[in-house]
């Protein structure tokens, strides 16, 4: 096999080099040692597959651990290696579109980078924007969104002749503000296309996470005075931002007979079910977790067998984050927004689950499950977010439901949560609040909640005040003249 190599010195000259792969650990020992010696301690290598266009991802921490991954990773197929030496230095001379790739690290963690499409190079300024605020804790999902907006962005400066990396790489503070605010402009210009992709509330993100990385860029690389250009960039912002509306109550939720009517959709060995045999019964669990305990989906597909908990009678769910779990082979982190928790289940439940793991997890080739996620799709791997799109996709469209979508139940399970404890229960709704905070997994000073209760107090005030107008237009006694 034929690796090609290619990384920056300290003098920021590129070198280059092709190697066969029984060659290849001992020359990265060779060039760690000596970019060791002029300070680098750790660098990231970044491998693609030229049979399958798929990017790999290890990190080489400052001890000699990496030799024995790189080993592991490398097999009969071809790469084109590059690493993250040099960082910020060597600009993109080309005009290229870049496209973004999700990548999963050999320590666990999920980065998602921007590739330059022709040259297969990496997009620096953004690679190092995106380590540093992971090791600031910022979510995977956040820093997926913003890297989103930064592919339109430079895709956009590509369209319009402008080398960004070249302008952040020269500190080019003039040409960088006139492309933002000429960005701006323009998403402003295509919000009147009317694509609900492009709302007030998409086009202000855009602009703000792009801001954030501007100012990113000149409190860490610009020399001389900072706070003209970012006082700049938060004018053009301001100047650009787009009123919003935003109804917090506005929480749909299924009602009982909405429920009743999908029942014979996704209960399994129903005529109605429009799934295969083999994915009824995973798909039923979904739907019903969802229901009955109000999790996300990130936090679903995060539970492990383990996780489900067999203790004195009681069954209960544990959501865990599992954080950069190396044994979870999906590219991107999954979200996993709320607080770790176990939520109790019904015995029912319970043994639906049990019998899943016994007689529908594994896949039926005959292969072992490497992992100890739940759910798995026929192949044995573990689920991703878009086959649960799918599942609710087909129950639409089986249903005519049309706004069914997973974080509807949700809103569901809280608002009939509410209704049991204050109606059935005859608890107060502080009372029923608190509890729902944790059973969602909300902190204790957190306000989403009351939207809910808030919805609940409207259904009920709506209710009694129906039943009072029916009363006294019974009492009424109309005489026909």
């Amino acid at each position: 096999m034929t690796l090609t190599f290619s990384y920056l010195d300290q003098n920021d000259i590129e070198v280059q080099f092709t190697t066969d792969e029984n060659c290849l650990v001992t020359k990265l020992g060779n060039i760690y040692m000596d970019l060791n010696m002029h300070g680098v301690k750790d660098f990231i290598l970044f491998f693609y597959n030229i049979h399958n266009s798929s990017w790999q991802v290890l990190k080489c921490p400052s001890n000699n651990d990496y030799r024995i991954d790189l080993e592991k990773l490398l097999n009969d197929q071809s790469y084109i290696l590059r690493s993250t030496f040099g960082l910020l230095r060597k600009p993109q001379r080309s005009l290229e579109k870049v496209e973004s790739y999700p990548m999963k690290m050999s320590t666990g963690e999920s980065l998602n980078l921007l590739i330059y499409e022709k040259s297969y190079s990496l997009c620096i300024p953004v690679l190092i924007w995106v380590t540093i605020t992971r090791r600031f804790n910022a979510s995977y999902n956040t820093i997926r969104s913003d890297i989103y907006r930064l592919r339109k962005f430079y895709n956009y400066c590509a369209d319009v002749n402008v080398q960004i990396d070249d302008l952040i790489v020269h500190a080019k503070q003039d040409e960088i503000i006139d492309a933002f605010n000429s960005y701006c402009l323009f998403l402003r210009l295509e919000n009147n296309t009317n694509n609900t992709l492009n709302s007030p509330i998409s086009i202000n993100g855009s602009m703000q996470s792009l801001k954030q990385f501007f100012d990113w860029i000149c409190i860490y690389y610009f020399k001389g005075p900072k706070e003209s250009f970012i006082g700049r960039l938060s004018d053009i912002f301001s100047n650009n931002k787009m009123k919003t509306k935003t109804d917090y109550n506005n929480f749909k939720s299924l009602e009982d007979q909405e429920i009743k009517l999908l029942e014979p959709y996704i209960t399994p060995n129903t005529d109605l079910n429009p799934f295969s045999k083999p994915q009824q019964l995973r798909n039923f669990l979904i739907f019903i977790i969802l229901l009955e305990t109000g999790a996300r989906i990130g936090e679903l597909l995060k539970i492990k067998t383990l996780d489900i908990i067999d203790s004195v009678d009681k069954y209960f769910i544990n959501y865990c984050s599992h954080t950069n779990d190396v044994t979870d082979e999906r590219a991107g982190e999954l979200g996993f927004k709320t607080l770790e928790r176990g939520v109790e289940i019904s015995r029912e439940l319970y043994e639906c689950i049990e019998d899943y793991i016994d007689f529908c997890r594994r896949p039926k080739n005959g292969n072992k499950v490497t992992h100890l996620y739940l759910f798995t799709n026929y192949k044995g791997v573990s689920l991703s977010q878009s086959t649960i799109y799918t599942v609710f996709k087909k129950l639409r469209s089986s249903s005519g439901l049309k706004e069914l979508h997973p974080h509807m139940l949700r809103h569901t399970f809280s608002v009939n949560y509410l209704k049991y404890v204050v109606e059935i229960e005859n608890k107060s709704l502080d009372q029923a609040l608190c509890s729902l905070r944790y059973l969602g997994g909300w902190s204790n000073n957190s306000d989403t909640p009351l939207r809910y209760s808030n919805r609940y107090i409207a259904e009920t005030g709506n209710s009694f005040n129906s039943k009072r107008i029916v009363n006294a237009w019974l009492r009424t006694q109309y005489v026909e003249t």
